[in-house]
């Protein structure tokens, strides 16, 4: 909470619902990123894009400005995913960041939001001046992403990168070296069979994929897609599948 308790003195705007509808890209730093490029750019015509962790700056190398980048995680080597940034691009920074990371985007489009954490809930409860919402989720930056996405008035949000699964070895778009906390994450991994495929999850994101499933049961007026090979867009397929399905009492 201390994060929390100095950031909340920032002279920055917190985030604030929206009632104006969009469409929303989301792209994450999964391995299947890359793959999905080509995709994903026609996929973001007429859509905001959304991007959090380190596929900000992997996009950025690409030339594609992202509309939104969304950083949650409190360590402070979550300035490695800052260290190149956009004047178009706005900045939702979570309360519970390190303070480093509001110094190193002085002058940028920040917002201030909240990640549920104990204590903060309590915390905020006297605040009358500022919006205040606090944010629950998965935890994982791109899951929390889809609920800011949400509140901002999306109806439809598209992920890319939101794999929830290792590919060629790498949790990461750019190889193992861009998780902060790879040796915890690669400690342990497990091979997991899903309506058929096999896949390979590392311990530190084992809860993703159900995460993923429960928040969008949570949220159906609004359409969740992830799109690529991993586990999470495979079981979104599914889901996607079993809504196409038609339903009712046929009478003959």
């Amino acid at each position: 909470m201390d994060n929390v308790r100095a950031n909340c003195q920032l002279d920055l705007p917190w985030f604030e619902p929206s009632d104006v509808r969009r469409r929303v890209v989301a792209a994450c730093p999964g391995p299947s990123l890359k793959d999905n490029q080509g995709k994903m750019r026609k996929m973001i015509k007429g859509a905001e894009l959304w991007a959090v962790n380190g596929a900000y700056g992997w996009l950025l190398d690409r030339g594609l400005i992202p509309d939104v980048m969304v950083l949650c995680d409190a360590k402070p080597n979550m300035l490695e995913f800052i260290k190149k940034t956009h004047d178009k691009t706005v900045f939702y920074i979570a309360s519970q960041c390190h303070p480093d990371v509001f110094k190193a985007l002085e002058g940028k489009k920040v917002y201030l939001w909240h990640a549920y954490l104990d204590g903060i809930e309590d915390y905020l409860k006297d605040e009358q001046e500022r919006p205040c919402s606090v944010i629950h989720g998965g935890g994982t930056v791109g899951l929390k992403a889809m609920y800011l996405a949400y509140l901002r008035g999306s109806r439809q949000i598209d992920y890319y990168g939101l794999d929830g699964s290792i590919a060629n070895g790498d949790l990461h778009v750019n190889g193992a070296e861009y998780i902060p906390d790879r040796e915890q994450c690669y400690s342990r991994t497990y091979d997991v069979v899903c309506a058929g495929r096999e896949f390979k999850i590392a311990e530190g994101y084992a809860s993703q994929a159900p995460n993923f499933v429960s928040q969008i049961e949570l949220i159906p007026d609004c359409k969740v897609r992830a799109h690529g090979d991993g586990l999470i867009p495979h079981i979104s397929k599914i889901l996607q599948a079993q809504l196409r399905q038609p339903t009712g009492v046929s009478h003959g």
